[in-house]
């Protein structure tokens, strides 16, 4: 996936990870949450839970130059993703919403 794409679904989750949040895109019961859990947000969208915490990013073996170097990223809050990504128009529609 390139960075371009990345940044776009981390923005899109930054803009509605504050509706799921305060419970008006999820009916999860606090504290069950679980790597990969999974809803359906308004618009029909698969959203997976990401969890606060660090991971790596990155890959070395991989053809793709713009994930290269592997490197650590901290979440300092859990963010909910988009399962797939996001088109520029879906993108569009967010940002005017």
């Amino acid at each position: 996936m390139s960075r371009g794409v990345c940044y776009l679904v981390l923005a899109l989750c930054s803009v509605s990870a504050p509706a799921f949040a305060q419970g008006t895109g999820s009916k999860a019961v606090p504290g069950t949450l679980k790597v990969g859990s999974a809803m359906e947000d308004s618009t029909g969208k698969t959203m997976v839970f990401i969890p606060s915490g660090e991971f790596i990013m990155g890959d070395s073996r991989g053809p793709d130059s713009d994930e290269q170097p592997p490197h650590q990223i901290k979440l300092t809050r859990s963010i909910w993703m988009d399962q797939h990504d996001v088109t520029r128009g879906e993108y569009k529609a967010c940002v005017k919403a």
